[in-house]
């Protein structure tokens, strides 16, 4: 899970979108785990670096777990 949000990963009404959605894919991420390089080369865990369109692939590949 990613540790770079101090609140955790509980939505806010202050979060943008890039921010919920990473929370998000955290969440669910913790759930199910990764689902490893088949759907991405670093996995599906959520990273600092990811785009708004690359969460959302690793949010609907962990949601078809």
């Amino acid at each position: 899970m990613p540790a770079y949000f101090p609140e955790g990963n509980t939505g806010k009404p202050g979060d943008d979108d890039k921010r919920l959605l990473h929370k998000w894919a955290a969440v669910l991420y913790a759930v199910h785990g990764d689902k490893g390089p088949a759907y991405f080369p670093e996995g599906s865990e959520p990273k600092p670096g990811d785009t708004e369109d690359r969460l959302r692939e690793k949010i609907n590949a962990l949601r078809t777990a």
